[in-house]
């Protein structure tokens, strides 16, 4: 009697393994995308804040742009930007760059690049700004953010789009 098993134990405890087996490569394949949902996530968050702040908030400028306390684009008047400000950021040497960068919310794993065009109807060149890095990667996951906007140079007022990457 001893030492014996019936097929019905076998057949049990294999169904049981293989069932236990099935349920833990399920869940080992599943938490990869849960991390890359995440990590997505994150740079939308990012991305969102940081047009948010540019767009909405008037910021807390002086003439140079190693004095801004708060920075923002707008002119106190939602999704409109005041030109000078945007001048300001234009062609952002490194030291900007990073003082930008800190302004904007984003830690140092983080980079962005901020392109602001003028939209014009009438299909001559239009201006553009940029405040970028000196090296962009280009296998980053990055994640755009599209915004229209007006520019304010005090005379006239124009339609642009601002676009900020988050990577």
């Amino acid at each position: 009697m001893f030492g014996q098993v019936n097929i019905e134990f076998i057949l049990s405890a294999s169904v049981f393994l293989l069932t236990l087996t099935f349920i833990s490569f399920t869940i080992v394949d599943i938490f990869p995308n849960f991390h890359n949902e995440a990590a997505n996530d994150i740079l939308k968050a990012k991305a969102f804040q940081a047009s948010e702040l540019l767009i909405m908030d008037e910021g807390d400028w002086s003439a140079d742009l190693e004095d801004v306390k708060r920075i923002g684009l707008s002119t106190g008047d939602m999704h409109i930007l005041n030109k000078s400000k945007i001048l300001a950021l234009n062609n952002c040497d490194k030291a900007e760059y990073n003082e930008i960068k800190k302004l904007l919310g984003l830690t140092y794993e983080y980079d962005f690049i901020l392109n602001i065009t003028e939209i014009n109807f009438t299909g001559s060149s239009s201006e553009s700004w940029e405040c970028k890095p000196s090296v962009v990667s280009l296998i980053t996951k990055k994640f755009w953010i599209k915004r229209l906007v007006v520019i304010d140079d005090g005379a006239d007022r124009k339609i642009a789009k601002l676009q900020i990457v988050v990577y």
